[in-house]
C-alpha cells in the first residue's frame, strides 16, 4: 500500500531572479535604464501573503531611494500567469519611486509596509508589504515580477522575496 502525502501548508519563499539573464542573479542593485525584470515563480497554488525587501545603503530620507535621488522611471511590481500575461499591477500603474512609495504598494493602507532599519547595520533596510488583506492566489508557475527601470547600480545591495503560503 502506497502512502500519500501532501505539503503542509507551511511558509513559501521565492527570491527575486533576474529573467533576462540565467535566472541566477538576485541583487536588483542593476543599470535599469534599459529595464530589467526579476520575477519570483510559485511552484505551487499559492496565497501570497508578503514582499520583502533589503536594501543597504543610506536610506534615511522618505523622499530618496535608498540613498539615492528619487527615481525617475522607478519600479513596477506587477503578476503574471504561466502565459507571462500580466492578471494584476500591484503598484496600480503607479511605480515606486522614493522610500515612502513603499506604503502605497497596491493601494494598502500605509499601516500594511513596514520599512525599518536594522538596530546595529543602520545603512540595512528593511521593507516588509503584508499582502495578505488582498487575497491573491498564484497558480504554479505564476511570478511576481519586479521591473527595475532605472540605475540603482550605485545602491550596495538591493534583493527581494515573495512569500506564500500553499492552499
Amino acid at each position: 500500500m502506497a502512502i500519500r502525502t501532501r505539503p503542509t501548508k507551511a511558509p513559501l519563499e521565492w527570491t527575486f531572479s533576474e529573467m533576462m539573464k540565467d535566472g541566477s542573479s538576485i541583487d536588483m542593485n542593476v543599470d535599469g535604464t534599459t529595464p530589467v525584470n526579476f520575477k519570483a515563480t510559485a511552484t505551487f497554488r499559492t496565497r501570497l501573503t508578503s514582499l520583502h525587501f533589503e536594501l543597504t545603503d543610506a536610506a534615511t530620507d522618505p523622499s530618496l531611494f535608498g540613498g539615492l535621488a528619487a527615481l525617475t522611471n522607478g519600479i513596477l511590481l506587477t503578476i503574471h500567469d504561466d502565459n507571462d500575461v500580466q492578471v494584476f499591477n500591484l503598484t496600480r500603474d503607479e511605480t515606486v519611486k522614493q522610500n515612502a512609495d513603499w506604503g502605497t504598494v497596491a493601494g494598502l493602507s500605509e499601516s500594511a509596509t513596514v520599512i525599518d532599519s536594522a538596530g546595529a547595520k543602520p545603512d540595512l533596510w528593511s521593507i516588509n508589504v503584508d499582502l495578505t488583506e488582498l487575497e491573491i492566489i498564484l497558480e504554479p508557475g505564476w511570478y511576481v515580477q519586479t521591473k527595475i527601470q532605472d540605475n540603482l547600480s550605485l545602491i550596495d545591495h538591493f534583493h527581494g522575496v515573495a512569500h506564500g503560503k500553499l492552499v
